[in-house]
């Protein structure tokens, strides 16, 4: 019966109601997938906290404007919310420091693989990831190996065997996707 009277036409004028009202249909609007509806209820000068204005942001695809009205906030719940806007904006390494500050470390780590960040996942990441990531890591060094001309043999073998590892974590990894 609330949405009948809640989601309007996109020419109708949101009608006047007190501030305690239109807030409790903006968040139900919002918790029930409606953020276009929640943000045209809220208006431009909603009273709502600053966390639930930004969720509905985040929620209409405005990362930007959400991460905006998080500026000045500093609850956990704030910063988990900020941390999350940035993972579904593509801004991977700031959201591994972000899951980093808030002491989550396993979502750290998976924007620091999707930020291909390899030698921070070597450092902090564990299983797989983490031999992968060092595997990664230390293909891209540019120092050169001096057991190679020394005991080629053995630098071969130790080739193999980290080949080997490598493998086993990459089919890890694979099957957990």
């Amino acid at each position: 019966d609330v949405l009948s009277h809640a989601v309007l036409p996109a020419t109708a004028p949101i009608p006047d109601v007190d501030d305690d009202t239109r807030n409790k249909l903006v968040t139900r609007l919002a918790e029930l997938g409606l953020p276009e509806e929640a943000a045209r209820w809220a208006g431009e000068t909603s009273d709502l906290d600053a966390i639930s204005l930004a969720r509905i942001d985040a929620d209409r695809g405005d990362g930007a404007k959400a991460l905006s009205r998080l500026s000045d906030q500093t609850s956990a719940e704030a910063m988990s919310l900020r941390a999350e806007i940035l993972q579904k904006m593509g801004k991977y390494a700031e959201a591994a420091e972000a899951f980093a500050d808030l002491g989550n470390l396993e979502a750290a780590v998976q924007s620091q693989v999707r930020a291909q960040l390899w030698p921070s996942v070597a450092d902090s990441g564990s299983g797989d990831w983490q031999t992968v990531a060092k595997a990664v890591s230390d293909s891209n060094s540019q120092e050169p190996d001096q057991s190679m001309a020394t005991a080629p043999l053995a630098y071969g073998q130790r080739l193999l065997e980290e080949s080997a590892l490598t493998k086993t974590a990459i089919q890890g990894i694979l099957t957990q996707v």
